[in-house]
C-alpha cells in the first residue's frame, strides 16, 4: 500500500490519472469532486474523521468547498504496481 497527504486548496484540482483502490480518510471537511475521462462527475462530501472507498479508476480530483481540504489516500497495490 501507498499512503499520501493530500491538501488542495479551495478550487485547486489534481489532473487526470489512474487510481488503484483507495481508503479517504477526510481530515478537514471534504467537498470533492471526481470526474472521469468521459465526463462523469461524482461528488463526495465527508466530514471530518469520515472515511470513504473507491475502487480503482481514471479521474481527476476537485476542492470544491470554497476552504483548503485535507485527505489521507490510501492505496491498495497489487503485486504488479
Amino acid at each position: 500500500m501507498r499512503v499520501l497527504r493530500l491538501t488542495l486548496e479551495a478550487d485547486e484540482s489534481v489532473p487526470t490519472h489512474r487510481t488503484s483502490d483507495t481508503l479517504l480518510v477526510c481530515i478537514k471537511s471534504c467537498h470533492l469532486r471526481l470526474q472521469q475521462p468521459d465526463g462523469y462527475i461524482h461528488d463526495i462530501h465527508m466530514n471530518e474523521g469520515e472515511t470513504r472507498w473507491l475502487p480503482s479508476d481514471t479521474r481527476s480530483e476537485k476542492n470544491i468547498a470554497g476552504r483548503p481540504l485535507e485527505i489521507i489516500i490510501v492505496e491498495i497495490k497489487s503485486a504488479v504496481d
